[in-house]
């Protein structure tokens, strides 16, 4: 793996985690009425398709980096329905 492909697997972890403070925001208070279902619909789709397309060409960061994305808004959208209003 080259120094680029690490630092871009890195970047892309650290970029499916920034959802983490929603996550720990929704489950603390209870509440996601002001979470935007849209939007994390539109992440998910898109880190499906980028995931099963790391899959075809074989390529473990781009697998990783989506995985920790789609985990990470499929959670945000789990809380979204589990405490909406």
């Amino acid at each position: 793996m080259t120094i680029l492909a690490s630092l871009a697997s890195a970047a892309g972890i650290i970029m499916g985690l920034s959802s983490l403070p929603q996550i720990y925001k929704i489950f603390s208070r209870k509440k996601a009425s002001d979470v935007s279902k849209t939007t994390h619909y539109i992440i998910v789709i898109g880190a499906t398709i980028w995931t099963l397309y790391g899959f075809e060409i074989n390529s473990l960061p781009l697998i990783l980096s989506n995985l920790v994305g789609l985990v990470t808004n499929l959670i945000i959208l789990v809380g979204c329905y589990r405490f909406k209003d």
